[in-house]
């Protein structure tokens, strides 16, 4: 796996996308409780957040309220994250200065926002307030349920991600992190599996709406008037000595149509259209035709793919756990097809559809990878019991390389779901933290806007180092060695109020596991020549 040097040029502009509402939502959710804070307080006592206003990276809760800079959700923002301890280690802080991701607090969603992709129904249950039961035909049952939150964090997320995508779409910046998004198994019209809203999917239509371009600044009348005068005297023919007759009289014909404001000729009656044309809106900007969804959840990515299975915009890439009987496989055909949703179609022809194929062995090596109308672009990579870091590494140079390649996309979704950890209550991989500081550098390194996602994680403290890992890679500030500015494997976690859940393990390493990789050489063999036939099917069908 290729990655760029840390601190290599150009540095990326980076977004931060939460708000306290976010925040506090996330925070309450029934099945990691606690973990949004653990997070983003990391990123903040690691000095890799900036306030907008006072571009100050990890300035102590006192210190942004002092200066006077800064909205008041910015101030309680600053204040969640910096918690009772005001200020990080100072040994610490000292080791941190560098770039930072500039904090970008997105508004409220609106209802509006989930119904770009959720049914109707199901958008009425996640924001019905007076409901205390019920839902359980929409899939709040066991393991996603109601809880107080519930329509805050519906709406905040959807916000959040609504406003990350922008962030990318309009230029802004070139990477946006989103950690409390990642929710990949929200389906159209039923929470699933500690799920409830599918950010990706709501983040991926608005990326793929076209931009319009700024108007034109229309003159003042004046200003308009005076230019149009300016215009026709540069217009209006030159006298020279020995000028004949008819110079001269046409010279006054100009002259006095300049005192009237009427055009002379033909060169000004131009210009005039061309400054009526200025003040039309400019042609929209070419849209992102195609988007790469990464997943490397230790679960399939089944509710994404589901979404976006009809279309050849969007190429959905899981990198999971296969087993019979392990979520959500299951190892049963899928729901027959529903028809189509009812959402803003961004050309028409392809919007998310919430369609399922009809075969079996959903998520497995073999499964479908789309119809005819868009092939091989639900892809399926699944790995067997402890895989390691080095089996990570080769298939992402022997499988998703060349099927990046091949299908060329303008823009990249990364699910950083950290459930595969060595360690993590689901106990399947051997993962370090090295793995996913690896895969987010070879996607830098492909030099595309990118959305990065949180998702899966049930190990908050090592979900959150490896959030603060990640996040430095982004920003070239996580190096193997001691280096001014970077996060290493082995330094300590920063002092600040939430530091007792990182106690047993003061570092910020999530170290890898030692049971058995069963990716033996000839599974390995077998992944590699599915992918080339994926790569090979991307190629044809979009003329590379």
């Amino acid at each position: 796996m290729d990655v760029p040097q840390v601190g290599s040029p150009p540095q990326p502009r980076v977004a931060y996308v939460l708000s306290p509402a976010l925040l506090r939502a996330a925070n309450a959710l029934p099945a990691s409780a606690g973990r949004s804070r653990l997070v983003h307080a990391l990123a903040w006592h690691c000095g890799l957040i900036q306030t907008p206003e006072s571009g100050a990276a990890s300035a102590s809760a006192s210190d942004v309220e002092a200066a006077g800079v800064g909205s008041a959700e910015e101030h309680e923002l600053v204040r969640l994250l910096a918690g009772d301890v005001d200020a990080a280690d100072a040994a610490v802080v000292a080791r941190q200065h560098g770039p930072a991701a500039t904090l970008r607090i997105p508004q409220m969603g609106r209802r509006a926002d989930l119904l770009a992709y959720h049914a109707a129904s199901f958008v009425d249950v996640l924001l019905d307030e007076n409901a205390s039961a019920g839902g359980q035909e929409e899939g709040l049952d066991e393991d996603t349920p109601r809880f107080a939150e519930l329509r805050t964090y519906a709406l905040a997320l959807a916000g959040a991600a609504v406003d990350a995508a922008k962030a990318l779409r309009n230029g802004s910046f070139d990477v946006a992190l989103l950690w409390d998004g990642g929710r990949h198994h929200a389906r159209r019209a039923r929470a699933s599996g500690f799920c409830y809203v599918s950010d990706a999917v709501l983040a991926m239509l608005t990326m793929r709406k076209p931009v319009p371009k700024p108007k034109a600044i229309t003159p003042a009348p004046a200003k308009r008037r005076a230019d149009d005068d300016a215009s026709r005297l540069q217009k209006a023919p030159r006298l020279g000595f020995g000028a004949r007759p008819e110079d001269i009289r046409r010279a006054a014909e100009a002259a006095a149509a300049v005192s009237q404001g009427e055009a002379p000729d033909a060169g000004v009656q131009q210009h005039a259209a061309a400054s009526d044309a200025a003040q039309e809106p400019a042609p929209a900007r070419r849209r992102w035709e195609r988007i790469l969804y990464l997943d490397l959840d230790l679960h399939w990515g089944d509710g994404v793919e589901e979404a976006w299975y009809n279309s050849p915009s969007v190429l959905t890439l899981s990198v999971h756990y296969f087993a019979r009987g392990f979520f959500p496989a299951g190892g049963s055909e899928r729901a027959p097809r529903s028809s189509r949703a009812a959402s803003p179609s961004t050309d028409n022809d392809e919007s998310p559809s919430g369609d399922a194929p009809h075969e079996a062995a959903a998520g497995s090596l073999h499964a479908p990878s789309g119809p005819v109308a868009a092939p091989a672009h639900a892809l399926n990579l699944p790995l067997q019991p402890g895989a390691s870091d080095a089996t990570v590494a080769r298939v992402w140079d022997s499988c998703i390389e060349p099927a990046v390649k091949a299908y060329k996309p303008d823009a990249v979704v990364l699910q950083c779901g950290t459930d595969a950890l060595y360690g993590d209550p689901c106990g399947v991989h051997n993962l370090s933290i090295a793995a996913y500081v690896r895969a987010v550098q070879a996607v830098r390194a492909w030099k595309l806007p990118t959305l990065v996602l949180g998702g899966g994680g049930y190990t908050p403290a090592d979900h959150a180092r490896t959030a603060a890992a990640v996040t430095a890679a982004v920003l070239g500030r996580w190096s193997d060695h001691p280096e001014d500015g970077c996060l290493t494997r082995q330094m300590e976690v920063p002092l600040h109020d939430l530091w007792p859940a990182y106690a047993q393990r003061p570092q910020l390493d999530v170290p890898a596991g030692s049971t058995k990789d069963e990716n033996d050489e000839g599974w390995l063999c077998e992944v590699e020549a599915v992918f080339a036939q994926h790569a090979e099917k991307l190629r044809a069908f979009h003329g590379h």
